[in-house]
């Protein structure tokens, strides 16, 4: 499928070619994220394929490609002293140094591993319904403070899935942490304003700290006490 979008005018045109091969479930992806963060983009809201969680004032943001497993932590982390945020997608905007981070509505992925450790989510998941290779839950599924609009990001992880070897947590410094941010951000969706878009990704990196975090499904149950001792 091939996108364009004029938000000066208004206008988004799609045209699908080969669509034996489109997912369905990719539609939705490029007549309505491509778009959206395109306009963001031009008042200042830049696109991140993340998931977020927050505890008091330090949110963690958890970065990564498909099925690295960031939907994953997040509810585990939102079942263990953790708040939940946002699921997959957000938006960052910079203000006077201070990137904030902001959620994006959306059914909220369930990797089978996590159903079998809190079976008491399958009841929660739509039926019929799957995106991403994971069943989905609606957005009302986890409880989430309405008031809460915005976090500031203090921790930034990395995840890396592996079926079997040891947990393994490694700090990595700021520029490979920006590098990483803007490199996949960057592939997803090329975004007007670049120059502001480097520099907003430049502070939130330099604003929290960076790990890659190296696990599998034997270290679920202690993760999240784990990740407790590396926020800020």
């Amino acid at each position: 499928m091939h996108v364009q979008v004029n938000p000066d005018a208004g206008l988004v045109t799609a045209r699908i070619i080969g669509e034996r091969r489109l997912r369905k479930e990719n539609i939705p992806h490029f007549i309505f994220m491509r778009p959206l963060q395109v306009v963001l983009a031009k008042h200042g809201f830049f696109f991140l394929h993340a998931s977020a969680v927050y505890r008091g004032n330090a949110g963690v943001l958890i970065h990564g490609p498909q099925n690295s497993g960031k939907s994953t932590l997040a509810l585990l982390l939102a079942q263990n002293g953790f708040e939940y945020f946002s699921d997959d997608d957000c938006f960052i905007q910079g203000k006077g140094g201070r990137p904030y981070v902001f959620s994006l509505p959306t059914k909220i992925g369930v990797s089978r591993t996590l159903l079998k450790k809190y079976p008491a989510f399958r009841h929660l998941t739509v039926k019929n319904y799957t995106y991403g290779g994971k069943q989905r839950m609606p957005m009302g599924a986890m409880t989430v403070d309405p008031d809460r609009k915005k976090i500031l990001c203090k921790l930034i992880l990395f995840p890396r899935y592996r079926a079997h070897g040891r947990l393994q947590i490694k700090k990595i410094s700021q520029r490979e942490s920006f590098e990483r941010l803007i490199g996949l951000n960057r592939r997803n969706v090329p975004s007007p304003g670049f120059q502001k878009e480097f520099w907003t990704f430049f502070h939130l990196t330099k604003n929290a700290v960076s790990y890659e975090l190296i696990y599998h499904d034997g270290h679920l149950k202690a993760l999240p006490g784990i990740i407790s001792q590396y926020l800020p």
